[in-house]
């Protein structure tokens, strides 16, 4: 009977240990779960109950040295159907082609995809915003836009830039600022059922876009004007291939104008303004187009390299005076050649009728190449060098445009 007894107690001490254990181990493992990996589980069954689509931010604005909007939004509407919400398909793939002009089996193919929001269109009008929307069709959603415009059209495209579809910069400072003209996205979230259906009772959430910021550039408005006019009239009276123009403040170096011919419309950037050009493009390959693309998109005011000319006179004329060779009274004499330099002769512009004597100040007045050779050795190439590298030639200036080169 005592046997019996401690047998009997022995297995309630080992049940009760094991139970003990379990229910430890039990206690361990929820507090796992609880603490540790709670917001990754919370997380988890947000993902499964709820979705949502980006609210685009609209971009910052660009603006001239003076407040003129360069770069702006316009109202858009995007349309982006939920497929688990779509009870007719077939009724909803016709109606919202023949609304938007679509081809019925592209949409079809749309929003029968297994997943929670596809886009249908982007940017499309108001009339056929309001359409789509008195049609009432279950699982469609017509999303407020914004579209990026350049109200000058065909004004400072190298400056601007311009974006793709989704309002991303890809060129001038449109692609520079990017960050900061973006903003930052919302959200528009639904809670759905296990088969992706909105719920009827529990609402919607909309978390607001942060708009993007502003920026305001050195360009002035009217000198950009002035500037692409003269590039114009340069480039019809002489048929160049391309013309530059570029105007700047002396004392500060801000770039108050860069004109480039030819150009484009960022509106349209992958059309061509000229309608020659038109033609010849219908009848390209993609990878062909896409090289003439790139070619009328780079800014060849920065990207090309291109001799100075008597720009470059003012260099040599202020490293001679600061290195005391010469005053602006100094005498000179052009006979109209350089003829002692091994394998060449340099011709004044007007070697025809020679400037004769003059001083440095008459030199400047008429550009004239002798005087400015002659100044030049009595400089000497190891000054002349280290001025030419202080003025930064042979370096990039650092301005803010893709594909500035650093010359030579």
């Amino acid at each position: 009977m005592t046997k019996t007894s401690n047998t009997t107690k022995k297995r309630l001490v080992f049940v009760f240990v094991v139970v003990l254990v379990l229910i430890i181990g039990l206690t361990f493992r929820l507090g796992y779960i609880q603490i540790a990996s709670g917001e990754e589980l919370k997380k988890g069954a947000l993902e499964q109950w709820t979705r949502g689509i980006e609210i685009k931010a609209k971009r910052g604005i660009i603006y001239d040295r003076n407040g003129k909007k360069l770069a702006v939004n316009i109202s858009s509407y995007t349309v982006w159907a939920n497929p688990a919400d779509i009870k007719d398909k077939t009724f909803t793939a016709k109606k919202v082609a023949e609304i938007l002009d679509l081809d019925e089996k592209v949409v079809y193919e749309k929003i029968t995809k297994n997943v929670d929001a596809e886009k249908i269109k982007q940017w499309i009008s108001k009339e056929e915003a309001k359409e789509l929307r008195n049609a009432k069709l279950s699982g469609i959603s017509v999303i407020d836009d914004n579209k990026r415009f350049y109200p000058y059209e065909d004004f400072a495209p190298y400056i601007l830039g311009f974006t793709n579809i989704d309002n991303d910069g890809l060129d001038g400072i449109e692609k520079t600022y990017d960050k900061y003209l973006s903003g930052s996205p919302g959200r528009w979230i639904k809670t759905t059922d296990a088969s992706g259906r909105q719920m009827p009772y529990d609402g919607e959430k909309i978390i607001d876009a942060e708009d993007g910021l502003n920026v305001v550039l050195t360009i002035d408005e009217a000198i950009q004007h002035f500037a692409e006019k003269a590039a114009m009239e340069s480039l019809m009276e002489t048929q160049a291939k391309n013309v530059s123009i570029i105007v700047m403040e002396p004392k500060t170096g801000d770039v108050l104008a860069m004109a480039n011919l030819p150009h484009y419309n960022p509106n349209n950037p992958r059309e061509p303004l000229d309608d020659g050009k038109k033609q010849i493009w219908q009848d390209l390959s993609m990878e062909e187009l896409q090289k003439e693309w790139y070619s009328m998109w780079r800014n060849f005011a920065i990207s090309d390299v291109y001799e100075p000319g008597s720009t470059f006179k003012t260099v040599v004329a202020a490293a001679a005076l600061e290195e005391g060779v010469a005053n602006i009274d100094t005498n000179f004499y052009c006979n109209g050649f350089i003829r002692d330099i091994p394998g060449a002769v340099l011709k004044c512009s007007r070697w025809y009728n020679p400037h004769g004597p003059q001083t440095l100040k008459e030199g400047m007045d008429n550009s004239c190449n002798i005087v400015f050779v002659d100044l030049g050795r009595k400089l000497g190439k190891e000054k002349l060098y280290k001025y030419i590298k202080a003025f930064g030639f042979g370096e990039t200036t650092g301005i803010e445009l893709l594909g500035e080169q650093a010359g030579i």
